[in-house]
């Protein structure tokens, strides 16, 4: 019986680590990016190294219709995976983000296999060609069980 107890609470306590460790990394999502909105993005990559874009330009994430637009165009996702996961990218250009914490950040903390994942960039990518932002999908790149969105030639 006091074995089965000490498991409960290890349990409960791991628990309770991991809903912290998703916490504290969401906090660090969120202050990298007030740093990127108070250092302009064009101080970190050299003026022809843009991919596809005038300097600095970010793609913008539109929660309202489930959308991305860049250099003028506009991409319906649709479906809420695909549009999480340009979401989670979005964040923080130009950094690969661990296949666990997109995990975490877009099928909330669910487990999918390495294909489901390669499944949905891949199919993110077609929609965006397919909505003429070639250079946004190429943009997209996986490594070593991370994907980021590359938007500066030193990381391609």
């Amino acid at each position: 019986m006091h074995v089965d107890h000490s498991v409960y609470r290890l349990q409960a306590v791991i628990h309770i680590m991991k809903a912290s460790l998703v916490e504290t990394v969401r906090s660090l999502d969120e202050a990298e990016q007030i740093l990127d909105d108070l250092v302009p993005f064009e101080s970190h990559v050299p003026r022809s190294s843009a991919t596809g874009a005038r300097q600095g330009a970010r793609p913008i994430v539109d929660t309202s219709t489930f959308s991305v637009r860049w250099n003028g165009k506009q991409c319906h996702l649709g479906g809420m995976i695909p549009f999480r996961f340009i979401e989670r990218l979005a964040r923080r250009l130009n950094h690969f983000v661990p296949y666990e914490q997109l995990m975490v950040d877009v099928w909330d903390g669910n487990r999918r296999s390495r294909a489901t994942i390669r499944a949905v960039a891949r199919d993110l990518r077609s929609a965006l060609i397919e909505a003429g932002m070639d250079d946004l999908a190429s943009a997209i790149k996986g490594e070593h069980q991370t994907y980021g969105l590359m938007l500066s030639s030193h990381h391609q």
